[in-house]
């Protein structure tokens, strides 16, 4: 099946938020009173954040089995960090380090 370089895009930046946000959840008090929402309503969405960090997890892996450059410019372009480099073609190389992203996350 062929993928299209957008949904590569979509990954990349659904990735780069989730690192913005820390990704990971602490135990605490529940961010919604449990006596306003049915139970069905906490399980589905149980299931679309197990659903959502696993599939974050797998494009957090993707980007760090990347060569230092195409990590370097994938984390430069969504201000992950690297703001120093620079680069002689960065388009050039944006697009080569999604193609490489884009081998390794949709990989079987």
């Amino acid at each position: 099946m062929q993928r299209d370089i957008d949904e590569t895009e979509e990954v990349i930046l659904r990735w780069a938020d989730w690192m913005r946000s820390g990704g990971v959840e602490v135990a605490g008090y529940p961010d919604k009173a449990p006596c306003f929402q049915p139970s069905w309503i906490k399980d589905s969405d149980e299931m679309v954040d197990v659903a959502d960090a696993y599939e974050m997890g797998k494009a957090d892996a993707a980007v760090d089995s990347l060569s230092p450059p195409h990590q370097r410019i994938i984390y430069k372009r969504h201000n992950l960090g690297f703001k120093v480099w620079r680069f002689s073609d960065e388009e050039a190389l944006y697009l080569a380090a999604k193609d490489a992203f884009k081998a390794k996350y949709f990989a079987k």
